[in-house]
């Protein structure tokens, strides 16, 4: 038997390792992280690439967008500087809003919490929505669409500086 494990906010997910049954009746059940168990079965990792932290510390500057999908997480645990909010609740009615704020940029990147679903799934539907506006003549240059490794999640555990400001487009230095 498995179980997803939620908390209050979805940046507390919880995976089988550190998941201890609180009652008899939970022997037994192994729970596990529901978006990494989801982005397996539909196999949604297959076709997203994807940069390190590291690699994005590096690329970070005026022509690259990073592109928080989280969606009330974001107000609890911050973001990273320099990121623009796009929730992924809302993500498809706010898209023609992101497609003016990215429209200069070389590169994209998009992340969720954890980076498994959330922001896969975004980045998937703002390159098909780029890549037909290409092909019907409307912009010129799709820019390189990517997503962070581990999310903001790693990006946090990983000691990199992260911002507390309720911005829906962080100005902040990253």
């Amino acid at each position: 038997m498995y179980i997803c494990w939620k908390g209050k906010r979805r940046s507390s997910v919880r995976s089988k390792d550190t998941w201890k049954p609180k009652s008899s009746k939970q022997e037994g059940v192994r729970a596990f992280n529901c978006e990494s168990a989801v982005a397996a079965m539909a196999g949604l990792n297959s076709t997203v690439s994807f940069v390190s932290g590291q690699q994005l510390v590096k690329l970070q500057g005026p022509k690259i967008a990073v592109v928080d999908v989280r969606d009330e997480e974001r107000a609890f645990d911050g973001h990273i500087a320099g990121s623009m909010h796009f929730s992924s609740s809302t993500f498809e009615e706010n898209l023609p809003k992101l497609i003016e704020e990215v429209k200069n940029k070389e590169t994209v990147v998009f992340h969720c919490a954890f980076s498994q679903v959330r922001g896969p799934t975004c980045a998937r539907k703002l390159s098909e929505h780029l890549n037909n506006a290409k092909t019907e003549g409307k912009i010129e240059k799709v820019p390189s669409i990517v997503v962070l490794e581990r999310g903001f999640n790693g990006w946090a555990e990983s000691g990199r500086p992260i911002c507390s400001c309720q911005d829906l487009v962080c100005t902040h230095a990253a």
